[in-house]
């Protein structure tokens, strides 16, 4: 469905007709350059009972007069020589080009997600049902994280008490039937954010864990013991908090390239999204960078045990060193591998260090993103779009990597988890720690 919408802006006048596409969330803002004059136009999209609201914000106007067309949607990028046309249908071209660039998997997902209505229903009241049970179903992701990020907090700061009370107080509005820990909280919701990037990110570590345990399980029981002397996880936790908080602050802005992953289809020129607040995200990719580079240490130590060295001992150097090494060198090491290239191939230090050394301008009209030459890089160029791209990627290479952690300390829990699935028993391997023993036994450990 298409809501118009008929706005102007406060500096040149300029009016416009906004074809904005349903957004599957209940609130979004949003703000374009003006084709005109340059300047932001702000405006808000509420969602009420399967209507569209629009609210004007910064430098918008709301009038009777068509102006304009500018077709928008919340969720994927539109191509540029169709975003002043009329009477076209955005949704339906996004399909068109997904069954052109991957049929198969198209028709299986429109097959899984299509519903006939019965035979004997009326349209009207068929359809009726379906927005019913599309709000049963469905959870407002943002709505979602202001419980998470409650609960989430409270756990950072050790307060266990408040943060099951209010558990129990809320989870049944999220859908659970039975109280869920914090853990398990938190895991589902960036479950529930995470991309196919994300998944892939995740399976390949995992691989990497599975080699490790057959090539040298008493090493990774070191590895293990490592992570649980550190605290590591309660680390990784307040980091990946940090991070999915970041995200969510500029939810509206990076979601849109959603459809874009779902469907599998490959950014092409020429393509231009509904927002372009590139302010508001311009230090997004650095930030998220600087962080993920801190959990780079886990995948690497896996790595020296498949090559068959200890898991602190890279090729030439420990890595207590290797953690106090430059950031952006760290992903070299893994590179090496191309089976990571989930977890590398996001990772650009180009990007990082012009966003946080003022090398980066952003041009309004053509929406791109000059990174200036530094003393390490060279210069280069960035559609809007693909930088929005990057920022998403690394992100969700974060989530893959913060869940394999996740899951690490659910195997701990249980006996080893991925070990014993492999044959290994606990007798087998040589911890010498009786307090650590008994929690790795215990089967529920509260972490």
């Amino acid at each position: 469905m298409i809501n118009r919408n008929f706005v102007r802006c406060k500096v040149c006048s300029q009016s416009y007709t906004l074809r904005i596409y349903v957004t599957s969330l209940n609130e979004v803002r949003h703000s374009f350059f003006c084709y005109s004059c340059a300047q932001p136009i702000s405006y808000r999209i509420t969602k009420r009972a399967g209507k569209l609201f629009l609210r004007c914000e910064n430098n918008c106007a709301k009038t009777r007069h068509e102006g304009m067309v500018v077709n928008i949607s919340t969720e994927f990028p539109i191509e540029r020589d169709i975003v002043h046309t009329d009477k076209i249908f955005p949704w339906l071209l996004l399909m068109q080009k997904a069954m052109e660039q991957n049929p198969t998997q198209t028709k299986e997902w429109v097959e899984q997600n299509a519903r006939v209505p019965p035979a004997s229903a009326k349209p009207k009241d068929f359809l009726q049902q379906e927005v019913e049970e599309a709000t049963r179903r469905r959870v407002d992701l943002k709505d979602h994280w202001k419980f998470v990020d409650t609960a989430w907090s409270l756990y950072n700061d050790g307060k266990g008490d408040e943060c099951f009370q209010y558990i129990e107080k809320n989870f049944k509005k999220l859908g659970y039937e039975n109280h869920p820990h914090p853990r398990e909280l938190i895991g589902d919701f960036l479950k529930s954010i995470g991309q196919k990037h994300a998944a892939a990110a995740y399976t390949a570590t995992l691989d990497l864990w599975a080699d490790a345990w057959k090539k040298n399980p008493q090493e990774c029981a070191n590895l293990i013991m490592y992570f649980y002397k550190r605290d590591e996880f309660t680390r990784t936790l307040a980091l990946m908090h940090n991070v999915c908080s970041n995200y969510m602050l500029h939810f509206d802005e990076l979601m849109q390239l959603q459809w874009f992953y779902l469907l599998n289809l490959q950014l092409t020129d020429g393509l231009i999204l509904g927002s372009n607040n590139f302010e508001s995200v311009r230090g997004f990719y650095g930030d998220t960078f600087e962080r993920y580079s801190e959990l780079l240490y886990m995948p690497t130590a896996i790595k020296n045990i498949v090559e068959g060295r200890s898991f602190d001992q890279l090729k030439h150097i420990d890595l207590e060193t290797y953690s106090k090494s430059e950031k952006a060198r760290r992903i070299e090491n893994l590179k090496e591998l191309p089976r990571l290239d989930h977890l590398t191939s996001p990772f650009d230090p180009s990007i990082r260090n012009a966003t946080h050394h003022a090398r980066i301008e952003f041009d309004k009209k053509a929406l791109l993103i000059a990174l200036k030459k530094g003393t390490k890089s060279k210069e280069r160029g960035l559609t809007y779009v693909q930088y929005i791209d990057h920022c998403n990627r690394l992100f969700q290479a974060y989530v893959g990597l913060f869940l394999f952690c996740h899951e690490f300390i659910h195997g701990l829990e249980n006996s080893f988890g991925l070990a014993h699935s492999l044959g290994v028993s606990l007798g087998e391997l040589k911890i010498n720690d009786p307090e650590f023993e008994l929690w790795a036994n215990r089967g529920q450990a509260d972490t």
